[in-house]
């Protein structure tokens, strides 16, 4: 009986070494401000929550407004929030569509780096579903072999806006 506590315990430490990694952040994107909140909310509170991005950014440049979901994803999780409680939804059309290219082809066809290349794929390694409006990809000449693994088309940008909403995904307006 006493060897089986220690086996008991050593399991106990790997499966919450496991739920901790599940836990981790978004390493070098997302910054946040650790915050004593008056404005609380229950531990339990799931976030279902939708990021519509048009925008892109100057050459060489991490895309920020894509970076706001990294952010809240390391803030909420910092701050006592599970991961299986965030639900993040990431619609890009318009300019930032070139956002969602793969590394390859973003380089081919603007012939530098794409900085925000490992951001996106950072965030769908955290479950976030990313997808790009196949009406500005078509105009913009992308096709979905081009995207980063994983990176879904729809058939537009409001299409999947609704979809996701209609699903209890909110729209967060930042």
């Amino acid at each position: 009986m006493s060897k089986l506590i220690p086996l008991c315990l050593a399991v106990s430490m790997i499966v919450a070494f496991h739920a901790k990694a599940d836990e981790s952040l978004i390493e070098g994107y997302g910054p946040y401000y650790p915050i004593e909140q008056s404005f609380s909310y229950p531990g339990d509170t799931k976030f279902k929550v939708l990021w519509d991005v048009a925008k892109s950014v100057d050459e060489g440049k991490l895309n920020n407004h894509i970076n706001s979901v990294a952010r809240f994803y390391n803030m909420h999780l910092a701050h006592g929030t599970t991961a299986n409680n965030l639900d993040l939804a990431l619609v890009l059309h318009g300019k930032a569509t070139f956002d969602a290219l793969s590394a390859k082809h973003y380089k081919e066809r603007f012939g530098y780096e794409n900085q925000t290349t490992q951001l996106i794929e950072a965030l769908l390694e955290k479950g976030v579903k990313v997808v790009v409006c196949g009406q500005s990809a078509t105009y913009q000449n992308v096709s979905a072999d081009q995207l980063i693994d994983g990176v879904e088309m729809a058939l537009s940008a409001m299409t999947a806006n609704a979809v996701l909403q209609q699903q209890g995904y909110t729209l967060n307006p930042f």
